[in-house]
């Protein structure tokens, strides 16, 4: 592993750079971070991440003890497994969970009549996930399918519940916890592998970034590009053409290294 300060002194290095001041010092710190995440989401392999397995929890039958009309929170006892973003149905009504407490759970939004006494179905269809590393790959264990990355699914499949899961969307929770929801919304408990990149989340100078020299390699390329965009003025063309190659050789490199077990790129898990 290496740090960010070593990968700065290196940086430092290939811009030419001997003397460096306080503020320059910061500059470099920006273009390493801002290269560590655009190499995080190109998908360039070498770049660290973890396997993890998971299963949503079905579905729960709930009873509305208390509601107000006109009102978004719901009063029932909330089943294990729940999370933000599963769904509700109450009567022929689908419902996304907005928040919840212990006391209940919130719709995000007014529902008109009251609902005090009703009964409902919990449709669990989210995961939560141990950091806020991208996800990368999706496999439904159960068929053994990879499903696709799917930001657009609301628009697409909308809440009404199938047996046909084919895609997921990272997502976090207003608390900042992150976690995966799946589409179309699973009417049965969901058995998944996840492969989670590296989280860069509260990245510091003394921060080991986990990876291969071609990795190693890529990040500063692409940090050569950022820091030469900052400067005064621009940069040249010719500036501008050499460090497109810089980047499209370092991935070329990380690429030949990873072979066949390369992770996939970020364009594969494009809907």
């Amino acid at each position: 592993m290496v740090e960010v300060l070593t990968l700065r002194a290196r940086l430092a290095k290939r811009l030419g750079l001997s003397v460096i001041t306080g503020p320059e010092q910061e500059r470099l710190d920006e273009a390493i971070y801002s290269g560590l995440a655009r190499i995080h989401e190109d998908g360039v392999p070498g770049f660290a991440y973890s396997e993890l397995t998971a299963e949503t929890f079905g579905t729960s039958a709930v009873t509305i003890t208390g509601h107000t009309a006109n009102t978004s929170t719901l009063a029932l006892t909330p089943p294990t497994g729940l999370n933000v973003g599963d769904v509700i149905k109450i009567g022929s009504y689908y419902r996304t969970i907005y928040d919840y407490s212990a006391s209940g759970i919130d719709v995000g939004s007014a529902i008109k009549d009251s609902l005090a006494g009703s009964t409902g179905t919990i449709y669990h269809r989210t995961v939560r996930l141990p950091n806020s590393g991208s996800v990368t790959q999706v496999i439904n264990l159960g068929n053994k399918t990879h499903l696709a990355h799917t930001p657009d699914g609301l628009t697409n499949y909308g809440l009404e519940p199938t047996g046909r899961t084919q895609g997921y969307e990272q997502r976090y929770a207003r608390n900042g916890t992150p976690y995966l929801q799946l589409w179309p919304v699973p009417d049965a408990a969901v058995r998944l592998a996840i492969r989670q990149n590296f989280s860069l989340d509260n990245i510091t100078q003394s921060t080991d970034i986990p990876g291969t020299e071609a990795f190693y390699d890529a990040i500063l390329e692409r940090a050569v590009q950022v820091w030469r965009s900052w400067q005064t003025g621009g940069f040249s063309a010719g500036e501008a053409a050499a460090s497109r190659i810089g980047v499209a050789d370092s991935n070329t490199a990380a690429k030949q290294g990873g072979k066949s077990t390369q992770p996939q790129s970020r364009s594969n898990f494009r809907g």
